[in-house]
Order: structure tokens, then sequence, then C-alpha cells
């Protein structure tokens, strides 16, 4: 319920958020992501949702009520979201004459994290993914998209928590950022240099925040955190803006996930974030001696005393060194590691 009622007010937050188009602590200007017409729109919404609610609050203070149709309306938006998603996707993710396109992209925003995993994942996610790597979409609207997600709003929601539903709503924003990134990649350039590194610091920052690692949840579907940030780093990496310095945190941030033991990765993350650490060693711009010591970092991994974190992270580091070791044999890239891989894997 607690979650339910911070969504509706994350609306307010995101009109404010979208209008001027930069996130909390971002350096990147108005200028730089220019309007979009999502703006006017979800500030109609949040006014209109609003509108009552202030004449009504007195009234209904002592007994609740204000409390209960607030969420009796956030259930309702969410229904009628999942009504015309189902919609668009019988329809080829054409969208009817009678709907709004803004409206279904601020609505999509604000229930990113939804633990229903139909509307979540087969629906708001692949609508998104759909728009934005087709193209369909006007350049402002997608960065615009991009933007929102990349707020402590979506990609920061609850940051530090573990075990909570609040994993939805950061995990899904880096997917989606994922297929911002593979349109601008490999359909159109439409993100400057800027924005990239913009979304660099974000997501870095992220990263190294997350604590909630879990794979699939029951009744709720995949989470999926570590896995989505791998896609998204691995794209993310091929950047030429991104020097040896940002190249190397990237390795960073995801060796301090490999050494985690409080989830035992199960479902392919370290494949995942293995991808993303390829992408690094292609570019060849982080020398010898910091490739020794990040790997090495690994491999000497503090032990806690805890047998089962313990197991938990040795489990982990000898999987995801097992597949870095058969990419460096592979590649030849990173050939540097190779000795002090060889060595682990024998004795472990």
């Amino acid at each position: 319920m607690k979650n339910m009622m911070e969504g509706f007010f994350i609306t307010l937050v995101l009109v404010t958020f979208i209008v001027s188009l930069t996130s909390c602590g971002a350096s990147v200007s108005q200028d730089v992501y220019g309007e979009s017409s999502i703006d006017t729109t979800v500030k109609s919404v949040s006014e209109e949702e609003t509108s009552g609610e202030s004449s009504e609050s007195e009234a209904n203070s002592e007994n609740g009520t204000n409390d209960k149709q607030k969420i009796d309306n956030y259930a309702n938006r969410e229904a009628k979201l999942k009504e015309n998603l189902i919609t668009i996707k019988q329809n080829s993710y054409a969208i009817d004459d009678d709907m709004d396109e803004d409206f279904i992209i601020a609505e999509m925003i604000e229930f990113i994290g939804s633990t229903d995993s139909e509307l979540r994942d087969d629906l708001i996610y692949m609508t998104f993914r759909t728009w934005i790597e087709s193209g369909k979409l006007e350049t402002s609207k997608t960065k615009g998209i991009l933007e929102a997600l990349l707020s402590d709003e979506r990609l920061k929601y609850h940051i530090g928590e573990a075990g909570t539903d609040s994993v939805f709503t950061r995990s899904f924003s880096v997917l989606i950022i994922y297929s911002v990134l593979f349109y601008d990649d490999f359909k159109e350039k439409i993100l400057t240099d800027e924005e990239i590194m913009h979304t660099y610091d974000q997501l870095i920052t992220y990263l190294d925040e997350e604590k909630d690692c879990r794979g699939f949840v029951e009744e709720k579907g995949w989470a999926h955190a570590m896995a989505h940030s791998g896609d998204t780093f691995s794209l993310l990496a091929k950047y030429e803006v991104l020097g040896e310095e940002e190249l190397l945190n990237i390795l960073h941030v995801i060796g301090s996930k490999i050494v985690t033991g409080e989830h035992e990765y199960v479902d392919g993350e370290e494949l995942r974030l293995m991808a993303a650490v390829e992408t690094v060693l292609r570019r060849e711009l982080v020398d010898d001696a910091s490739l020794e010591e990040w790997v090495k970092g690994m491999i000497d991994y503090p032990q806690t005393g805890n047998e089962d974190v313990d197991r938990i992270t040795h489990s982990n580091v000898k999987e995801f060194l097992n597949y870095l070791k058969s990419s460096v044999k592979m590649t030849k890239r990173g050939s540097v590691m190779l000795p002090y891989l060889e060595e682990f894997l024998e004795e472990n």
C-alpha cells in the first residue's frame, strides 16, 4: 500500500522533472534535451488529479477517506493503462486515434515498476522497446523518456533497498535506457557526447549503489537489476567519449557486484555482466597494470567469516572468472590477466 500511495505522488515530481528536463544533481541543461510534448500532458494529468484533493483533504482527514480515494484512483489508472497497452499490442503497437501518445508514455513511466509482471514486462517494456528501437517516436520524446528514467525518482527510486518491490522501478528503468542507447548506436545518432556522459554518470552511480541482486521474484517476475545493467553497460562502454577512467570505473563497479555474498547468481547474471567487461576490453584503453589489479581484487575477495556468505561469494567469483578466462583466451584481449585466472581456477 505504501508503494502505491508513494507512486501517486511521483507523477507530481515527474511533472517538474520533465518540464525542466534535468535530473537531481545533473549537469545537463534544459537546452541540451529540448522540450517534449509529453511535458504538458503530464502536467495536466497531475493538476487534474490534485485539483479536488486539497478541497477534500480537510473534510476527509479524520476518517482516511482521502487516502482510500488516492489508492483506488491509482489502481484504476494502472488497470486502464494495462487495458490500453493490450489494445496497442494487439494492433501491432500502433496507437488508436482516440489515444493520446504523450499521456500513454507518461503513464508507462509512472507504472514502470508495477508488480504486475504482465503490465511491467510484457506491456510497458515491450511497448517502449518497440516504439524506441523502431524510431516511431520523435527524437524529443525519446530524449524526454531517457531523462525521466535517469532521474532519482526512477533510476534511484529507494536505492539501497534489497528485497523490496522498489527494485522493479530501478531495474526496468535501466532496461529501457538500453533501448535508447540501442537506437542511438544502431539506428540514428540522436545523443550528444554530453548526454552520453550524463547517462554514464547516472548509471555508474546507480549500479554502485544497487543492493538488490535478485533474478526472478516469485509471483512478481523478473527483477534482474544486474542482468539489465550488464546489457546496458555493454552498449554504453562502446562510446568513444568514455575514456580509460570511465571504462576502469565500469570494471570496478562490476567487480564489486561479483564479490557480493548477499545473492548467488543463478539466472545468467554473470554472462550479461561479462558482456560489458568484453566491451571494455575491446576498447583496449585500460592499461595492463590496472587489469591485473582489477582481477586480483576479485581473486583476493575479503572473507567475512560467515560460512554462507563466503560460500556464495566464492561461487559468484569462480563462475565469473571462468567466463572471463574463456573470453580472454578466445579474444586475446586482457591476456595479462590469464595467469592469475588459470592459477585461481586450478586451485578452486
